[in-house]
């Protein structure tokens, strides 16, 4: 394999935030070859980007508008099939790579390694100044081989590598700039559907929630550790996986993320903060199960938390994307339209027997 002429994609999501894209695209423009924008903007405002890239002659920009579902996570795979780059640098458009990133991302990927992780220090914001000065950082996966990744598609999702996942040195990291006054989060009702869970879903969040912390491998000897003690609490509680957490159960589980994650990050939160929010956490999931499609809600859950809602929905395939965007260019977005459409591809499948014991199966193994 040659690996001295290695081609870079960056690929952008964004919605309706063009400045923000058309400023992230001339801060890395001249480190790569090649930049895809997935564009979910009001016809307006794609109008001014497609205007914008021939006024100022970005050639290396490619642009291809699609239907808004509320957050880039379920377009990712449909997206990374757009760019031609053997690797790949997702960015966000409130993110930003460093200087020596850019200046060394072709030295890196000339590795063994299939993926890195990559330092993203998180910089809060208030009226478009920064509130926290001492900023935490989370891991993330960004910089990958396009042939060995993969997304399930849900909200703040980890990309899945087959293969050698390499920390990146302290030198190279992103930041963070979030201001939820400026840009509040779209999510809402979508959170029925990520916060509830059974057991099976609760033990892979365990896991994956600590790979984030540590980076050092899912199999690591911590993670089997805990995943031991978790395990052992089930059996003896007669707690059966594809049962719902109980109260208790998702009171400490939401407790120990949420502390976890305000360490992480050196929230200024203090723990009767943090048992406050989680108090009101597990009340609002109460309310949720009360609903009258609180049943079906669950059990898309069940099957978006373990297969995604990619494959859910069939959103990797180019067809989906073209026949969804053509329907609903005139009609309502975001989380709505994609709620309603789990909704809709679930009633398909309740009506298929053979389809239901596909996804239980699939369920099972993973």
């Amino acid at each position: 394999m040659d690996r001295k002429n290695v081609k870079l994609s960056a690929i952008i999501f964004s919605r309706n935030d063009v400045e923000d894209a058309l400023k992230l695209i001339e801060d890395i423009y001249a480190a790569f070859d090649e930049i895809v924008l997935i564009d979910q903007s009001d016809s307006s405002k794609h109008a001014y980007i497609i205007y914008q890239k021939k006024k100022k002659n970005l050639k290396k920009l490619k642009v291809f508008y699609s239907v808004a579902l509320g957050d880039p996570a379920p377009l990712r795979m449909w997206g990374l099939g757009k760019c031609s780059g053997k690797w790949i640098m997702l960015i966000d458009t409130d993110e930003r790579i460093n200087n020596e990133l850019k200046k060394n991302i072709r030295k890196i990927v000339k590795t063994h390694s299939k993926g890195f992780a990559i330092k993203r220090y998180e910089h809060f914001m208030k009226n478009g100044k920064v509130v926290n000065e001492d900023a935490g950082f989370t891991w993330q996966i960004r910089l990958y081989k396009k042939d060995s990744v993969s997304y399930k598609g849900m909200t703040h999702e980890l990309a899945e590598i087959k293969g050698n996942v390499e920390r990146l040195d302290d030198k190279y990291f992103m930041d963070h700039y979030v201001d939820y006054n400026a840009r509040p989060r779209e999510y809402g009702e979508l959170n029925k559907f990520q916060f509830r869970m059974d057991y099976r879903t609760m033990n892979r969040e365990i896991s994956e929630n600590i790979y984030k912390f540590l980076m050092h491998g899912e199999k690591g000897i911590a993670i089997k550790l805990l995943n031991a003690i978790v395990r052992a609490y089930e059996i003896i509680g007669l707690k059966k996986e594809d049962k719902e957490l109980s109260n208790t159960d998702y009171f400490i589980f939401y407790l120990i993320k949420n502390y976890g994650f305000a360490k992480r990050l050196n929230s200024k939160q203090n723990i009767i903060q943090i048992i406050h929010s989680t108090i009101n956490l597990v009340k609002q999931i109460n309310i949720w199960k009360n609903e009258p499609d609180s049943d079906e809600i669950f059990k898309i859950s069940e099957i978006i938390n373990s297969i995604g809602v990619i494959k859910f929905l069939g959103l990797e395939k180019n067809e989906t994307i073209i026949n969804l965007t053509k329907k609903y260019k005139n009609k309502p977005q975001g989380i709505s339209l994609l709620i309603s459409l789990l909704k809709n591809r679930y009633k398909e499948i309740k009506k298929k027997p053979t389809a239901i014991n596909a996804m239980k199966t699939n369920i099972r193994n993973i």
